[in-house]
Parts: C-alpha cells; structure tokens; sequence
C-alpha cells in the first residue's frame, strides 16, 4: 500500500457504522489503527511473559485494595506511575493532583495489566484496586457471549478496504471489533453502575482520548453529566494520533461524546501540539518541577543513561553496543520502558558488555543526575532531560524524525565518537517554562473551581 495520510481516514461518513446501532465504532479502533498504519505495522519486543499462576496469585492479592470512594474527585490511574521514594511509592501524576485537594480526591489505580502486579507501599492512602475489577469482569462476562454476525463491522472493514488500508490491518479490525460487540453492553452497565456509585463530579481517566475501552468509560460518565478531563503523561506531537484529528472528527460532536472535556498539560508548547477538540490548560509538571528545585548533578563525565523503548528495542541495543566499543570504561546504563522486558538474548548482549540494566520503578529523575548524557529515540524523558539540562543524544531513526526528536538532542549514528556536542540544540533549560509551566497549585485550583465550583476552606 502506498503511504497514506491517515488523518483521512478521519471523516464524516466514518461515523455511519455503529455496534449496536448507538455507539460509533471509530472510537473503539482508531488510535491503534491509524499508528499502525503510520508506523507501517513496524514490531517491537515482546513484551514480558507472565505465567497464568503469577497473574491470578496478584489478581487475589490485589483485592485487598477493592475500595469505594465517593469523593468528588476522582482519578483512574496505574501503578506503572508509581516510583518509588525512599521506602515508599509515589504515583508521580497523580499524587501531585491529590495533594492540592486532599480530602476531596480519590485515585482508582489499576493494577500492572500484563502482570496485575502493584507497586507498595503507597504513600497516598486513598487508593483502591477496585476498577481493575470492574474492568476485568466486564470483559470476563463476555467470553459466555456468542459473536454473531455484524453488519456495520462488516460494512466498516469494506470500507476501511476502499480508503487503501492494508489487509492485515483490516484483520487486526476485525477481531477487535467483535470482541467488543461481545462486551460492550456489560462493559458500558458496569461503568455506568460504577459511576453511579463513585459519584465523582470531575473524572480524570489517564489515556482517555485514546479511545478503545476509555471511549466506553467517558461516554457513560458524559451521559451521567460528570465532566472529563485526562492529564498529559507523555509527549504529544502531531505524530500521536490520540490528539490530532482530522477537521471532520475534531468538529463532530458525535465524535466529541468520547473525547475528554479538559486535557492537562504540562505546558503552553503542548498545546499548540494538538488539535483535540477540548479544552486544552496548561498546569505544570509538578514532580518534574519539585525535583528540578533540588536538584544536584553528581555525573560522571562520559557516562550514560539510555533510555528504551519497547518498540525499537533491538535497534537502540545495537546503538548502545556501538557506545560501548568507542568508550569501552563508560559507565552505561540501559533503562527499560514500563511494560518492556528483554529476551535472554537482549539481556545477554548488553550484560557481556557491562552495561547496566534498570526498570522503570525507580525515579528517572535521580538516575539524571547520575549520567553526563541521555541517549534515546523518541521518549518523554528525552524532553525532562533537558528540562534538567542533561546532554541528550538521539538515535538516528525514521521514528525519531517522524516525531520531532531530531530537535530534542544531538542526532548520531554511534559508530564514531560523541564530538562537537550542540550545546545550542532547542528544548533547553531557557525555554522549559513554556514546555513545564510553574505555578501547578494554582493552576490546578483554579480549574478546579471553576469546573466543579468547589469551595474550599
């Protein structure tokens, strides 16, 4: 198939095709499926295998954390937030969030989907495990559920066909679509019953325009009249298709009944990266600026921190490899995306050679002070790194251009050596208040109050 420009795919007429003869189908697919399409289906590593024992032993364990609250707040998040503090966890969005009104905010925190595992201790004590499940027996239900045949689906992929798209994306589609068809109705009844429930007056959903299962959640909580916001927690770029529409779906109403009312984000130069058709207030990233304040740079010249990510993870193993032979006594360390885990081959390679191996429990922003450089492709970090006016080196990669990192930092190809770094590259530390805005506390009251008229003391 040709290159496409996949915000095409965003129109009008895409909005005819529906499950059940209410809900749109778009919503449920169009985020994977416009990514794909953009990254031409390009595999990352696989992601870490868990055995069905261990996943239902931490399934049990985590229903000591099922609790209601009720507060007018509330937040649905992840463990995979959590870093962990001295001997604590603290869920770096949220917890900022909780703090400015503590008795009146409340974090559902999803266990680790692939393991359903928890990060504990929490310091904030006003979490609950509870949507998790609420999640999972929705889903769980439907299995009884026979598929029948489906028109719309049907006529949806046909159409999906005649736009260009790739017939294997087309298959992908398809079977999302009728496991859908098979949940959507008890999904949207346990949403419903959960909200009802909950009582929250402002929702925040963590990934909320991504659609998919957060398309369900956000149009009964609209349908309840409870407003919805979502806190940016990564980068956004006219790449990421989550928060750039095509002009027939940004200006959809239909369209706009799965979307939040509000996106968060940490700056005003996030906001000219998206069109979302929501209101878009700059807050802040309060960690980021909490850590930033105190923060002491104990690097050691020539050191490195390589931040991964899942998707090209074979690609920036070579890249460290090639670090590696031009500065064979460099301290390196190779720190893993959240839901990433290297094969024993991957593992092999970087530990033959010295490199340092790190998840991402740990606090990235202490690991900055640790390392002279920060080496990636394309990640949020890349961006706090300079925010922390760390040297940041990028990969050569198509990826890297297609979203803008090539700007970030110094692009190499690692097989020469780090000369003639650009101390004058773009995202430094004299411009971090337009990408991380100061004043979080403030900012976030004053939404706050003028979405949910709170009073507070």
């Amino acid at each position: 198939m040709e290159e496409m420009n996949v915000l095409s795919l965003d129109s009008e007429d895409i909005l005819q095709y529906k499950l059940d003869g209410q809900f749109h189908i778009w919503p449920l697919v169009r985020f994977d499926l416009l990514t794909a399409i953009s990254r031409q289906g390009a595999a990352g590593s696989p992601q870490r295998r868990v055995s069905a024992k261990t996943r239902v032993g931490n399934l049990l364990r985590g229903l000591s954390g099922i609790r209601l609250g009720r507060a007018r707040i509330q937040f649905i998040s992840s463990t995979l937030f959590c870093v962990k503090q001295s001997d604590t966890y603290t869920n770096v969005l949220e917890d900022y969030f909780c703090q400015v009104f503590p008795a009146d905010s409340f974090v559902y925190e999803n266990l680790d989907p692939l393991d359903y595992s928890r990060r504990l201790p929490r310091k904030n004590r006003r979490i609950s495990t509870a949507f998790t499940y609420v999640d999972l027996v929705g889903k769980g239900i439907a299995r009884f559920f026979r598929a029948g045949a489906n028109g719309d689906i049907d006529a949806f992929c046909r159409h999906l066909s005649a736009k260009g798209v790739r017939r294997d994306f087309i298959d992908d589609v398809r079977v999302k679509l009728f496991r859908y068809a098979k949940q959507l109705r008890t999904q949207r009844l346990l949403y419903r019953i959960f909200l009802k429930l909950s009582s929250p007056r402002l929702l925040f959903v963590n990934c909320g325009a991504y659609g998919a299962s957060n398309a369900i959640l956000i149009s009964e909580a609209k349908a309840l009249g409870i407003r919805v916001a979502e806190m940016q927690h990564g980068v956004i770029d006219a790449s990421h298709y989550a928060y750039n529409y095509g002009e027939e779906i940004k200006r959809s109403a239909a369209y706009g009944r799965y979307l939040p009312d509000y996106l968060l984000t940490f700056g005003e130069f996030w906001n000219g990266c998206t069109n979302i058709a929501c209101a878009k207030v700059a807050v802040g990233h309060p960690h980021l600026s909490k850590i930033r304040e105190r923060f002491v740079d104990k690097s050691v010249p020539g050191s490195f921190l390589v931040i991964s990510q899942w998707t090209i993870t074979d690609e920036l193993i070579d890249a460290v490899l090639r670090i590696r032979q031009i500065y064979p006594q460099a301290r390196i360390r190779y720190r893993l995306h959240p839901v990433e885990v290297l094969n024993a081959h991957q593992k092999e390679r970087l530990q033959a050679s010295g490199i340092e191996l790190a998840d991402s429990s740990s606090d990235i922003y202490s690991e900055f002070s640790l390392f002279e450089y920060v080496v990636g492709c394309y990640s949020t970090a890349l961006y706090e790194a300079k925010a922390f006016r760390k040297k940041v080196l990028i990969m050569r990669h198509p990826l890297a251009f297609q979203y803008g990192f090539d700007r970030v930092g110094t692009v190499f190809e690692g097989d020469e050596a780090i000369s003639g770094y650009n101390e004058n590259c773009t995202r430094g530390e004299s411009e971090s208040a337009l990408f991380y805005a100061e004043g979080f506390d403030r900012r976030y009251r004053d939404l706050v109050e003028s979405t949910t008229r709170y009073d507070h003391p």
